[in-house]
């Protein structure tokens, strides 16, 4: 025997034991149905349909008419879910002697692969042509009429038998149709489907031209969801495949599934920001991002073709139908608590998509038999989900753009108040520097009086020695009163930068020798350390040390005060002692806001402000300013800097 001989029996035997295997599998309810073409002008194939799978795509028609007794009889039309396997078909169909011998024989959905058909009577095979998206065993280019044909059948019994490879769904509604009816009704499809795909290229341009003029993003998602599922409908109806040759490098493309992951990306973005609130919702935003995870890997899956899509569409379905369900809660809640007629409307618009999408998910995941409505439900439901969409849309828009009004008009609002207070302010600062311009001129002349008055006196007594040194110390202090009031508003200014090294104890010793005599003598000065400098700036911290230790003369009646420097690992600090009350714990923090005076020394004069400019130079040098329990009872005021070296870097 030949090595051919024996390689087709054993593919013979081979055969074989796959029929005796898958037989326990099938019902033999082989009932002779059969679709009997007569006077009629369409004949649809429901109930007739007999099924016999091939998964490892080893049969051959000479194989399958030898099978007939294993072919199962299928309820309605097949739904298969996702088929990566070769099945066979088989169609009983008796032409009576009167009736018309050319029909057409039209395949529902049209985005199978490949179908190939034989027409057997009398046990010889008639006809033997292939329908479907692509021929590709035989012309490689894209067969023009897809899933449609013109079928001369012989009057009698015959069978069809049709064999289908697809990564898709499978789901068969053969129909055969007279050539007049069959024109007349893809006319009328081909008119419904134009004025479809019109419809959906205005929406789409209309919103693409809102998003331009509004800025508003939902427009921009709309749109997207609008153009690629009109991509979409054009893939399902066969026209971009017909575009598509085998020459070009991208041959598994499936145009199909890239509109259609692009499509729900839009979609579900869409209506994540329409209905989904992000802290109620919180567990549903998970699923909303794992779809979109999903519907990029569908796109992926559609340049790289062959059975990537329909692995990936085997999670799209249920997470998709999953998210729609889940939806329906928050969408339920904007219905009935909705504030707006916007919020309400958009909920109702997205009830039929969820009411027609959701048969169609079902019916793609091979749970549901194939019907008109749940396949081309959600595509004849299109413009009505469209429009109450795009009504509802521009409704709550209308709302977002009226929302965006009085938020520019509040803002206009608040700019015209900080403006006028701006202007206010620098009033009060114009009018500040020309009562200083005025002031300091007699607080020149009385201060040039008094030192005339001592040289003129010769050798005083103290009396009036301490009147000299008490006139002199108010002048200066009116002079600190009015630099601390042009100041006080510009703290981050140029005047505070710190530019210089300051040896904080000569910066003591010198604000000490300003108070009168009288004051100084109840001022102690700690031992101080040597070398204790910082890189600041002497104005801005002559002001802040000269205020806190007048603070601790005012608030600690006739006793003294201590002034003292000192270090710790990394630091070194300034701070004034005094014996008075002290502040309570509570209102250590708050003595530095602005115009905070502590209960228990409201009596006494001041603004308020000294502790707040202080803290803020303080701040200004890197520092801390607290305020602690002093050691003697009272209050303690701690300036705490970061060490200098060699001109004021940080250890």
């Amino acid at each position: 025997m030949s090595g051919n001989g024996l390689k087709g029996l054993l593919y013979t035997l081979k055969f074989w034991v796959f029929l005796v295997c898958t037989s326990t599998a099938f019902a033999q309810s082989n009932v002779n149905q059969v679709v009997e073409l007569g006077d009629q002008f369409e004949y649809p194939a429901k109930d007739r349909i007999q099924l016999l799978r091939d998964p490892q795509s080893l049969l051959k028609i000479d194989d399958i008419r030898k099978a007939n007794d294993y072919f199962q009889n299928i309820d309605a039309y097949p739904a298969l879910g996702y088929t990566r396997e070769t099945v066979w078909f088989r169609l009983p169909i008796v032409r009576k002697q009167h009736a018309r011998s050319e029909w057409v024989l039209k395949v529902n959905p049209s985005y199978l692969d490949s179908v190939e058909l034989w027409l057997e009577q009398d046990g010889k095979i008639l006809i033997n042509k292939s329908i479907g998206r692509r021929d590709y065993g035989n012309s490689g280019y894209v067969v023009p009429d897809a899933l449609q044909t013109l079928l001369d059948i012989p009057s009698g019994t015959s069978s069809l038998y049709m064999r289908v490879e697809t990564a898709t769904t499978l789901a068969m509604l053969p129909v055969f149709m007279a050539p007049d009816t069959f024109l007349q009704k893809s006319e009328k499809n081909s008119f419904r489907i134009g004025l479809i795909i019109g419809a959906m290229v205005f929406v789409f341009v209309f919103n693409c031209v809102c998003w331009w003029i509004t800025k508003v993003g939902l427009y921009g998602l709309f749109a997207g969801y609008i153009g690629f599922g009109f991509f979409g409908l054009l893939e399902g109806a066969g026209i971009i495949s017909s575009f598509y040759w085998s020459g070009w490098q991208y041959l598994t493309a499936r145009p199909l599934s890239i509109s259609l992951g692009f499509s729900w990306l839009f979609a579900y973005l869409f209506f994540l920001q329409l209905f989904v609130d992000k802290k109620k919702d919180w567990w549903l935003c998970y699923l909303y991002y794992a779809l979109f995870i999903v519907a990029i890997a569908q796109i992926v899956s559609g340049v790289v073709g062959g059975n990537a899509y329909s692995y990936v569409t085997e999670v799209m379905t249920p997470l998709g139908i999953t998210v729609t369900v889940l939806t329906l809660i928050p969408v339920w809640r904007l219905i009935c608590n909705g504030q707006t007629g916007s919020q309400k409307l958009l909920g109702i618009a997205f009830l039929p998509h969820a009411l027609f999408l959701i048969p169609n998910q079902l019916f793609v995941g091979g749970w549901l038999p194939p019907s008109l409505f749940s396949i081309f439900g959600q595509t004849q439901a299109g413009v009505l989900q469209i429009g109450i969409l795009q009504v509802a849309l521009l409704f709550r828009v209308k709302d977002l753009l009226q929302e965006r009004k009085w938020a520019l008009e509040n803002a206009d609002r608040v700019n015209a108040e900080v403006e006028r207070e701006r202007e206010i302010r620098e009033e009060q600062s114009r009018f500040l520097s020309m009562i200083t311009h005025e002031i300091r001129t007699p607080l020149a002349v009385v201060d040039m009086s008094v030192q005339s008055l001592r040289v003129l006196d010769g050798e005083p007594d103290e009396f009036r020695l301490t009147r000299y040194s008490r006139i002199q110390s108010a002048v200066k202090r009116m002079a600190t009163l009015l630099e601390l009031g042009l100041k006080k508003d510009d703290i981050n200014g140029g005047i505070w930068q710190p530019d210089d090294v300051v040896d904080l104890t000569e910066i003591s010793k010198k604000v000490i020798s300003e108070f009168p005599v009288d004051q100084r003598g109840r001022i102690e000065l700690g031992n101080p350390e040597n070398g204790l400098s910082i890189k600041g700036n002497k104005a801005a911290l002559k002001l802040t040390f000269f205020n806190l230790v007048e603070n601790a003369l005012k608030y600690s009646g006739d006793k003294k005060i201590f002034v003292s420097t000192g270090s710790k690992p990394g630091k070194i600090f300034w701070q004034v002692e005094d014996q008075g009350q002290g502040i309570p714990k509570e209102q250590r923090e708050k003595v530095f806001e602005k115009f905070f005076r502590a209960g228990e020394h409201s009596g006494k004069p001041g603004l308020g402000l000294g502790l707040y400019i202080s803290q803020q130079v303080v701040q200004r040098h890197e520092g801390r300013l607290q305020c602690l329990e002093s050691r003697l009872g009272g209050a303690c005021f701690r300036c705490e800097f970061f060490k200098s070296v060699s001109g004021g870097n940080r250890e």
